[in-house]
């Protein structure tokens, strides 16, 4: 059947209609009350408040929603996960005794403005991005000396290649980072993706 949004009952729509909706507006916002301003807002809250009790009574699903808009910024919280994000970086890295020159080399060729510390067997043990390069120079000219162990932030905050960017995001705002460090499920290091990469992505 055919359902019509109208505002008078006695118009041609609504009189064709199998179900007329009837929205009436006393006045449009319009001075001359002639351009359709608040029956169209009126219109479209009775239209979004249907369409979302449809979705409950058929049973629609963020799963669903995500299949038939995949490519909108919507469909991409709900699919898009950190490991796609991470696929076109570089994954900079250093080890524990890493000099100033080598930390420095890896952060500039990595272009994320950080380097991830792993350790033999490649696991994550610290991450030193470009500002705690900055604090610690202007802490002590000995900083010159250091090794990566000694600037690194140790035990950075890891996520999954698998979690939704999304939920990278949030951690990233919550938190005021600029960088998310992947790593798998046995601390092994997966990844980087800095707070740019969500924002190319239409997330940020």
């Amino acid at each position: 059947g055919l359902a019509a949004l109208v505002a008078r009952r006695d118009s041609t729509l609504a009189r064709l209609a199998d179900h007329a909706v009837v929205t009436p507006v006393p006045r449009e916002a319009d001075p001359h009350d002639l351009a359709p301003t608040a029956s169209v807002l009126a219109h479209m809250a009775i239209g979004d408040a249907l369409a979302a009790a449809l979705s409950v009574l058929r049973g629609f699903t963020a799963d669903d929603f995500a299949r038939y808009h995949p490519g909108g910024s919507l469909g991409k919280r709900l699919t898009l996960t950190l490991g796609e994000l991470a696929v076109h970086n570089e994954r900079p890295r250093v080890a524990p005794d890493a000099k100033l020159e080598r930390i420095v080399t890896s952060m500039t060729g990595g272009r994320l403005g950080a380097t991830v510390v792993v350790d033999g067997p490649g696991l994550v043990v610290g991450l030193i991005t470009d500002g705690d390069l900055r604090r610690a120079l202007g802490s002590s000219p000995s900083v010159l000396r250091a090794r990566a162990a000694d600037v690194m932030t140790p035990a950075p905050a890891t996520m999954s290649p698998a979690t939704l960017a999304a939920t990278g995001l949030e951690l990233l705002e919550r938190r005021g980072f600029n960088h998310v460090v992947l790593a798998d499920a046995g601390g092994a290091y997966a990844g980087l993706v800095h707070l740019h990469d969500f924002v190319r992505a239409g997330l940020g």
